[in-house]
């Protein structure tokens, strides 16, 4: 008798296979649980899905998968590492742009990537408070972290 999943299930499955896909590589663990999406090396850590799945939380995690994937896949450490600047805030800055860069990519290979990211933004955006921003102050630079779209714009492609 084969084994039936319930829906959560085969989303973690799929999500977990697309992330893969999208790094380009079967290496990468992928962990669900309570806690907030975390990246450390090969392992990536999201969050458990709602049993009824949500639309707008299936988008968000999704965004939270891709993300990470992307950065997986575009991202390279040694170089990285060679150009990261020196103090918090200039480096703070440094990786947002990095995850900002291959975010850009991604969108600009896969259209529903974009799709996702834009979900998972929109929502990081809403709990930290970022549509309640009126000034542009050194204190919020480090934490804003830019469309894609809107950085390709910037970096000129």
């Amino acid at each position: 008798m084969a084994q039936e999943f319930s829906p959560t299930e085969i989303f973690k499955r799929a999500t977990a296979t697309t992330l893969r896909a999208i790094a380009e590589s079967e290496e990468v663990n992928v962990t669900f649980g309570p806690e907030p999406a975390g990246l450390a090396g090969k392992r990536v850590k999201l969050p458990n899905p709602a049993r009824d799945l949500p639309a707008e939380e299936v988008a968000q995690l999704r965004g939270a998968a891709d993300s990470m994937a992307l950065r997986l896949r575009y991202h390279d450490d040694a170089v990285h590492a060679k150009r990261l600047p020196g103090g918090p805030l200039a480096r703070a800055i440094f990786e947002s742009l990095e995850q900002a860069r291959v975010e850009a990519l991604g969108t600009r290979r896969m259209a529903g990537v974009g799709v996702n990211l834009n979900a998972m933004l929109d929502e990081q955006y809403r709990r930290q408070g970022f549509e309640r921003v009126t000034e542009r102050t050194e204190g919020t630079m480090a934490e804003v972290k830019s469309d894609p779209k809107v950085v390709e714009v910037y970096l000129g492609h």
